[in-house]
């Protein structure tokens, strides 16, 4: 299944590089620094925006297309819950809280969709490791006495993550040397960012299996390095001939 997931994503974005790759708008090379919040898009008792951050080398490839690598870190977290100590037949699991952080490095592709306004289109897919994280696992005690049980389970969290990115990234300020973006990221997570390597009371609980996507916004800063232009040849015009004075010759006689 996850596989699947994978080789889907891969083919949109091989498509969508191969669609875009002739545009006839200017690129250039840059290196910049991204800043923003995220948030995980699971659906959760507590979603608790963090911060996400970003350092982007790209080198014109052609025109239109920039290639590159992005090191990215971002954090996850969440706590959805899974039942109640009110219903009589509750699970064993009420509730997961987790926040885990991810220093991901990717290929990047940033295409110009368009120059007045100055729009692109960022498409990355890399491998992220796990930097720390804590995970608390709400456990239901018994069904008669309504109480419960909180253990520390932070051994499910996963060590490493597969991540493709979506980002859309509009221009705000732009001169000789330095330009500033502002971004929107879609992050899809095929992986678990949960897994049961604890086996705390459940072992072969579904609910510690636990997947979530990642939205994210903010500014960018970048440095071009690169010719904000293109040169146009230099046409040379063409000049009149200069003209010599007429010296008349002593030996011309009128």
């Amino acid at each position: 299944m996850g596989f699947c997931i994978l080789q889907n994503m891969m083919r949109f974005i091989l498509v969508a590089v191969l669609s875009f790759f002739c545009l006839h708008s200017f690129a250039q090379n840059m290196f910049g620094l991204q800043a923003g919040i995220g948030i995980a898009t699971i659906k959760s008792k507590t979603l608790i925006p963090t911060p996400s951050f970003a350092f982007v080398f790209s080198q014109k490839a052609s025109r239109g297309f920039n290639m590159g690598v992005a090191l990215s870190y971002q954090r996850y977290s969440f706590n959805p819950q899974f039942s109640d100590l009110t219903v009589q037949h509750s699970s064993d699991i009420l509730s997961i809280s987790q926040s885990s952080g991810y220093l991901a490095i990717a290929p990047k592709a940033d295409i110009c969709l368009s120059t007045d306004p100055d729009i692109h289109l960022g498409l990355s897919s890399g491998v992220g490791v796990l930097v720390g994280g804590d995970q608390i696992t709400d456990f239901n005690n018994s069904l008669y006495t309504r109480s419960h049980i909180v253990q520390d389970t932070r051994d499910n969290i996963s060590r490493f993550i597969f991540t493709v990115k979506i980002e859309l990234s509009e221009y705000v300020f732009e001169d000789k040397n330095f330009a500033i973006s502002l971004f929107q990221e879609f992050c899809i997570v095929p992986s678990y960012l949960s897994t049961n390597q604890a086996q705390a009371r459940v072992p072969d609980n579904n609910n510690f299996y636990i997947r979530t996507s990642y939205f994210s916004f903010g500014v960018m800063l970048s440095h071009k390095y690169g010719k904000a232009h293109k040169k146009q040849a230099k046409t040379k015009t063409p000049q009149e001939p200069v003209k010599k004075p007429f010296h008349r010759s002593p030996y011309i006689e009128d």
